[in-house]
Formats: structure tokens, sequence, C-alpha cells
């Protein structure tokens, strides 16, 4: 500018990078060459600029620095050029791989590793009331399960000429901070590390777009309740990622010169791309084909386990975790040991909410226990989730004891049963009222304090899956058929207190909590466990999984009206609704 002074007539865009604008229409050019949505021009405004009171507002709000950190991603991808060792355009995929719907199914192989699991039995119709009834997720007129405010960071399909490398830099910059919003990434290390991740590996790669690509047409779709944003797009990688962890299982399978470390690495490098495989199905569906994979990773975490050979060819003992022996020696400084960890918290995140769900009785047995992953601090769930890891020990505790105490109803429980029933029970009680009030005291603390917002968001998710332990508690200890008329409603009324005063922006991350407790309130409740997922829409922020959570409460509560107060939760209203639906 010759007189020195700011342009005030460049796109919102490029005044919030600071960079130069060539003013071109309908979009400029610098937006159009760094595949960014460029506003100022033809489209209106978004909603998240012009709430702001003034530009230096503005420039300091967290869209403005979503847009910042996009546009840097995309330039060291660019700059990189690491994009050309994953070019899924030139793979090519068989006929018999095309519709993932009908071929969710792992290559079965005749070694030792069984990942082969029975396709689980599609979702029969919804009930009519269900359908007919305009729940709150029907109520949004631009999304489900994501928030419509973030509709403003999708960049212009039409302007991006590198598809992949949008849908890329969208996962790196939308869908890992509303999936994993307690995994920050702080420094230029961190996102290098993510992005590495991804991009080194082709079946992850895939499986990453497949969510991106979903995302991203979930946004012009009207609301539904399944098959959200599944589109041709969606499809092809999903497909592609199948294709190649088919093909990467098999090498892994007849693979027989693999030191201790390079096996169980190579394993987690596959559980990782299930893992991701089962995000789109969550996402995308109201139940999906999750099981399949989550049994296929409870298999391939088993044989990790029962195969694991030490370099001189004596087998590891059998009190030793050779995951967590492995972890063990590799140092913290390493890239792979982060990504160990990450992956191993993703999969045990899963499993918690699923045994616990659904009762571990479902599933088979697996040789790779990580309760004393949990128990030593080695994983840390509130580094990916929120909840603290004492809490994931104590559900997985109360799990199993569900299931010892099945087995002894079955077999016609003996006064010592009974009495140790009762000093087990008690003994979760007392473990799980002594962390809640621990919780409250640090609160209090917090408050006197300059304590970190992402420790404080830590402990007011941790103390509602505390209190949700609670009452699953309650369920395993008296079933069932007596919880309804003998549950503490004074446990749900606190639930629900601190609930309402949680912040908006992280209900996303307590839907299993919300859910089980809401299944078993009374009817006095009712109308404010809907209300939360409306607040959380009406302040656009995205409730993630919870309006799933909201469809099994309501079902739940409408067979309770039918059967009276007994014999029905959260397990018999998925099974009503014909769905096995992942409360995460």
């Amino acid at each position: 500018m010759a007189t020195g002074s700011r342009s005030r007539t460049g796109c919102l865009t490029c005044r919030l990078r600071k960079r130069k604008c060539d003013e071109r229409r309908p979009i400029c050019h610098t937006c159009h060459s760094s595949e960014l949505t460029c506003y100022g021009y033809s489209a209106p405004l978004p909603n998240w600029y012009t709430s702001k009171a003034n530009w230096e507002e503005a420039k300091r709000s967290d869209e403005a620095k979503v847009i910042q950190a996009l546009a840097e991603t995309r330039y060291k991808i660019r700059r990189k050029g690491s994009l050309k060792k994953v070019d899924v355009n030139r793979l090519t995929i068989p006929a018999d791989t095309a519709d993932v719907n009908d071929r969710h199914a792992y290559h079965s192989s005749p070694s030792h590793l069984e990942l082969a699991a029975e396709k689980a039995s599609t979702i029969s119709a919804l009930s009519s009331r269900a359908v007919s009834t305009p729940n709150t997720w029907q109520l949004s007129p631009d999304t489900i399960w994501w928030d419509s405010a973030i509709s403003n960071l999708a960049p212009d399909t039409q302007s991006s000429p590198g598809q992949d490398s949008r849908l890329l830099a969208m996962f790196l910059e939308v869908i890992h901070p509303i999936t994993h919003g307690f995994y920050q990434l702080c420094s230029s290390r961190d996102r290098s590390w993510l992005l590495n991740r991804l991009i080194s590996d082709q079946a992850l790669y895939s499986a990453a777009l497949s969510v991106s690509a979903c995302f991203e047409h979930s946004l012009t779709e009207t609301p539904k309740v399944d098959e959200i944003g599944v589109c041709p797009k969606v499809r092809s990688l999903q497909s592609m990622a199948l294709y190649q962890l088919q093909n990467r299982i098999e090498a892994f399978t007849n693979e027989r010169n693999l030191s201790l470390q390079e096996f169980i690495c190579m394993g987690i490098q596959l559980l990782d791309v299930v893992l991701n495989l089962i995000n789109l199905e969550i996402f995308s569906m109201l139940q999906g084909h999750w099981e399949i994979h989550h049994q296929a990773a409870r298999t391939l975490l088993s044989h990790l386990e029962t195969r694991s050979i030490s370099k001189d060819g004596h087998r590891i003992g059998p009190r030793t975790s050779a995951i967590e022996l492995v972890l063990s020696k590799i140092p913290s400084t390493d890239d792979r040991r982060r990504s160990m960890e990450f992956c191993l918290a993703n999969f045990i995140w899963v499993d918690v909410l699923a045994t616990a769900t659904f009762g571990l009785a479902s599933y088979l047995p697996s040789a790779f226990d990580y309760l004393l992953l949990l128990q030593s601090g080695q994983i840390k769930p509130e580094n990916v989730m929120g909840c603290q890891g004492w809490i994931m020990t104590i559900i997985v505790e109360i799990a199993r004891f569900e299931q010892w105490k099945t087995l002894q109803d079955v077999q016609k429980r003996s006064f010592c049963a009974t009495a140790e029933l009762t000093r087990r029970g008690n003994n979760f009680a007392e473990r799980l009222q002594s962390g809640i009030e621990r919780l409250e005291i640090e609160g209090g603390q917090a408050k006197a304090s300059t304590a970190s917002c992402l420790k404080e968001d830590v402990r007011l998710v941790s103390l509602l899956w505390a209190y949700a332990a609670q009452v699953f508690l309650q369920v395993t200890m008296l079933g069932i058929r007596q919880t309804q008329s003998h549950m503490d409603q004074s446990l749900i009324h606190t639930f629900l207190q601190k609930l309402e005063e949680l912040p908006a922006r992280l209900v996303i991350r307590v839907c299993w909590p919300y859910t089980i407790v809401g299944c078993m309130s009374s009817c006095d409740y009712h109308w404010r466990f809907r209300q939360i997922v409306t607040r959380t829409m009406q302040q656009s922020q995205p409730p993630g999984m919870t309006w799933k959570g909201l469809m099994v409460m309501e079902e739940c509560w409408r067979l309770q009206q039918r059967h009276g107060s007994s014999k029905v939760g959260w397990r018999e209203a998925m099974q009503s609704l014909g769905a096995r639906i992942l409360l995460i």
C-alpha cells in the first residue's frame, strides 16, 4: 500500500491471517490456493464474526485461531509433499470390496490370528414413536451430531483443487479437536506427530479421510438418524482402508522373524486402523458395524499377548503383559511410544464403554488385560476422553463384578457368596464416594487458584462419570428388576444438577453417564434430561452422540410406562430399538 495503511476491503479470511488479499471475486486467489473458505464477498459473514463486539475480539476468537491453524497445516502439508506417499487415487479396489455395508468382514487367514467376525445383525426398523415424534436432534435445520456453527469452518468444495489434502486438513483441524478435545496439540511437534502418523500408513490415512468425507457430506444433509453423511466418497475410502488392512493382516500373520518389540508395534499399528474404522461406524450410523471391528480389536490384542515370544525364543511369563513390557522399554521421547499410548487409550475407552453397557458376557474373553495399565497410570484416559483413570478402573471392575454375580446367581448363590457380594459392593461404593469428595475439594481449590482450564474440564467430566459409576453399581448390586424402586433418586438429582452446571461444550464428553443415569431416573426428571441436548445445540456446541443417548432414554421411559417401573433399563431399551448403540 502506498500510504502504508492496512486495507479494510480485503476478505475476512485474509485479514484474520494478516495476509495480502488480491480482492478477486467471488473468491480471492490467496484463499483459493490455500484451500480455505473465503469470507467477505458473495457469502454472508459467519455468525461467529458478526456476533463479536469489535475487530479485536474477532481476532482473538477460537474460530479465527482455527482458520489460522488450518492455513498453517495446509502450508506444511504442501511443503513436505508427503501426500505423494499415500495417493489413494492410484489404488485399485477389487469389485468384491466395493460395498462396505455388505463386506464388513476381516480377511480370514490360516495363521493363528483369527480376526474373522460374524456380520452383526442389521438394525431393525425403529419404533413408530421414535420415527414420528419430533425429537430434539430433528429440530436443528443444519446438522445432527456436529454443530451447525462448525459448518463455517468447512472449506468450499468447489474451490478446493486437492480434495484429499482438504479432507486431511479437515481431520487435523476440525475432526480431531472434536473427537479428542482433551488430547491437545499445543506445539508444532505435536501437530507433526499427528500428521506423520496419518500419512505414513495408507490404511489409517484412508480411514481418517473417510471420517472427514462423512463429516463434510453431513453438513449438506437434512437431519436423520442413520447413514449420516454416507456418500460414494465415504464408501470408496472405507473400502480402501478395509482392503489395505486385509493385506496388512495377511502379511503380519506370515511374519516369522520379528523381534518382540517389532511384533507388538506392528500389531498396534493394525489396531490403530481398526479403531478408526470404528469411528466412522459410530459417527455415521445409529448402530453400524462397530462391534465387528471392536471384536477384531480384542482378538488382535489377545493374539499379541498369547503369541509374544522374546528375542531369545522364550515365552513371556503368564503374569506379564507383553504389550506393557514393550511400552515400558520404548523411551518416552519416541513417537512410537506416543502413538502406542494414544491407540491403547482409544481402545480402552471403547472397550470399557462396550463391556459396561452390554455386559462382559457379550464378548469373548481376551488375553490382554489393560487394568494394570490403568492402575499404574501408564495409560491416562483423561488425556483422551476427560475421565480420570481411577474411575475407568472402577467401572471395569464393576463390569467384571457383574459377570461374577451373574454366575453366582445361576449357581444359586450361597451365604458366603452373598457376604462377598456385599463386601465387594461396599468397597466400590467407598472408593467412588472418596473419589467424588476429592474431586469436590479440588473444585473448591480451583476457584481460589489459577488452575488451568483443561484441568478443570477434566475434573468436571470426571465428577459426572463418578456419579454415573455409582448408579451403575446400584444397578449391578440390585439387578434391573429391583433397581427402579430402590434407586437412590437423590443421587440422580445431584448428578442432574452437576450436568446442568456443566459447560455446554463438555456435554459431548459425557454421553455414557448421561444415558445410564437418565434411563434410571424417575419421570420427574425426564424433561430436564431432554433439555440438556436442547441447551447444547442452542449454544451452538456439538452434542456428539448424546442425541443417541436421548433416543435410548426415550425408549426406556416409554417401556417403563408400558410395563411399570421395573424390568427396564438401557439394555432393554436398546433391544427394543433393535440397535446396540455405543454411548461414546
